[in-house]
């Protein structure tokens, strides 16, 4: 079971201060239970991703040294490092895997990439209730920390433009890979307009220096794979030279490499966090602190020497710089921790192993309904400050305890099923193959109705009354698709009733059918 408690090398707080982001499903319908494997899927992946680095990478660079590093070795560890970095990000996306190069439109969103989700479903009409332009706009600007309004508005017409546009152009490259439809094929056709625009120098003199501010496209999809290779032979070449004494030029070097490899922007997904970890390990090799570059908050704040770093990013890359010394200075003398955070977040590790297990118990089972129960329950939790990670951790306990409650529930209920049909199977061996009572609750299983009649004279028969006909001949369709008797509808003298009649009838299929889930949905 992971536990932050095994790296040895890298400081947890990389995994546990970490920011995760949000699926496109939370921001349209706010956060659910069914959300949290997929956040807390992002600590485990970068969890994963550092192990990688311990006991894989440092090795390798402690046996054979600098001087053996090759670009092509690099270039594996960094498609290696993606590979555990990125897989919960883009379990949901098409076409779309960790450890793979992009092969369609990838924009990076200077304001953070929820600016894309919220685009989309604005222009797909999702939001419920439906919002005006000026209420979208307000929550846009609101939830993009730094983003002016006169930009998102200027940037959210460019948009409608390019969707309303049919002569503008797409690159062969996009229309090669992109699957455009349903109630995104707007704002997609309009996003691939305006990349190719982009590249193609398309755009107006008062259009270019505004989507400039908002958004940064990525090259074509064919043009990456040697885009990467020259990163990493410059890297290699750069990262031999380094000496652990000059931090000034350690800095510079892991501000360049962050740049670089974010602009390039290799993967769909996970390339910030990539690059950080490709930093961390370069600062390991060389006998220095891995560093956190973005504390938690940092995030969304638009102070601080991380905000003004990435604000400036683009043209000047000296904050950056100025940023990384800072935190290998701090690193050095006292490394950042917060075990209260990193209870939490252990324990919403340990939470979302659950939960995965419920659904592989019962993948029909609505994590959802774990939030009602655990309400319920937890009167207290009402009182809680979910910004106190003291009273996050004790609300996390509690929904631990519910979630075990239930998966013990589900473990119970399925051990029940398979001891009832295991029971149906030993009890035909013990008691007579006719016997009317296991052979009624055989067919009360297999059709969902009850009152099923036994007659055993000359031969075996099973019978029961019908108020229509459809329904018996729904009935019968279900039995004949099992195959263990002749299914027919009767109707009997004298009073016309109608009758389903099941004759030679195999009772030991019969008898089994419920335990293979053999049954129809009538």
């Amino acid at each position: 079971m992971p536990s932050l408690l095994n790296l040895k090398i890298f400081n947890p707080a990389l995994i546990y201060s970490f920011e995760p982001e949000s699926s496109p499903t939370a921001l349209m319908y706010g956060e659910t239970m069914s959300e949290v494997p997929f956040k807390i899927g992002q600590h485990e992946d970068m969890y994963h991703a550092y192990l990688y680095a311990e006991d894989v990478i440092l090795p390798w660079i402690h046996t054979n040294g600098l001087a053996a590093l090759t670009p092509e070795i690099f270039e594996n560890w960094i498609i290696k490092i993606h590979e555990h970095m990125g897989k919960s990000l883009l379990s949901n996306g098409e076409d779309m895997k960790s450890g793979e190069y992009s092969k369609t439109l990838i924009v990076r969103w200077h304001y953070g990439s929820n600016m894309m989700n919220q685009l989309a479903l604005y222009m797909a009409n999702l939001y419920q209730p439906k919002l005006s332009e000026a209420q979208f706009l307000k929550m846009l600007v609101k939830e993009n920390e730094g983003l002016p309004m006169e930009y998102a508005k200027k940037f959210l017409h460019i948009v409608q433009r390019l969707a309303r546009d049919s002569g503008a152009p797409i690159h062969p490259s996009f229309e090669k890979t992109t699957k455009l439809k349903g109630p995104f094929l707007g704002f997609g056709t309009a996003m691939n307009r305006m990349a190719t625009a982009w590249h193609e120098n398309l755009l107006s003199e008062h259009e270019r220096p505004i989507v400039e501010k908002i958004a940064l496209f990525v090259d074509y999809p064919e043009r990456l794979p040697n885009q990467v290779r020259h990163f990493a032979e410059e890297m290699v070449a750069r990262w031999k030279q380094l000496d652990n004494q000059d931090l000034t030029a350690v800095s510079e070097f892991c501000a360049d490499l962050f740049y670089r490899f974010t602009h390039i922007h290799p993967f769909p997904n996970a390339n910030g966090r990539t690059a950080t970890a490709l930093n961390n390990i370069i600062l390991r090799s060389i006998g220095l602190p891995d560093i956190i570059m973005r504390k938690p908050g940092d995030r969304s704040s638009t102070e601080g020497s991380y905000a003004d770093a990435i604000a400036n990013i683009e043209k000047d890359r000296r904050p950056l710089a100025a940023h990384i010394f800072q935190c290998i200075t701090e690193a050095q003398t006292k490394p950042y921790a917060d075990s209260s955070l990193e209870q939490l977040i252990e324990i919403r590790m340990a939470l979302s192993r659950i939960l995965m297990e419920i659904k592989a118990t019962k993948p029909s089972y609505d994590l959802n309904l774990i939030d009602s129960l655990f309400a319920a329950r937890n009167p207290i939790v009402q009182f809680l400050d979910g910004n106190d990670n003291k009273h996050s951790l004790l609300a996390c306990q509690l929904l631990m305890v519910t979630a075990q409650d239930v998966l013990t529930g589900l473990k119970k209920e399925a051990a029940m099923r398979q001891s009832a049909s295991s029971s149906v199977s030993s009890l035909s061996f013990l008691k007579p193959a006719h016997d009317p009572v296991l052979l009624n609750k055989g067919m009360t299983e297999l059709t969902g109705v009850q009152g099923w009649k036994v007659t055993n004279k000359s031969s075996l028969s099973i019978w029961r009354y019908f108020d229509s006909e459809a329904e018996a001949n729904q009935i019968v369709a279900g039995l004949k698709q099992l195959n263990f008797c002749e299914a027919n509808v009767r109707t009997t003298k004298g009073d016309g009733k109608i009758i389903v009649l099941c004759t030679a009838i195999n009772t030991e299929k019969l008898l089994s059918a419920p335990q293979s889930h053999a049954s129809c949905s009538y």
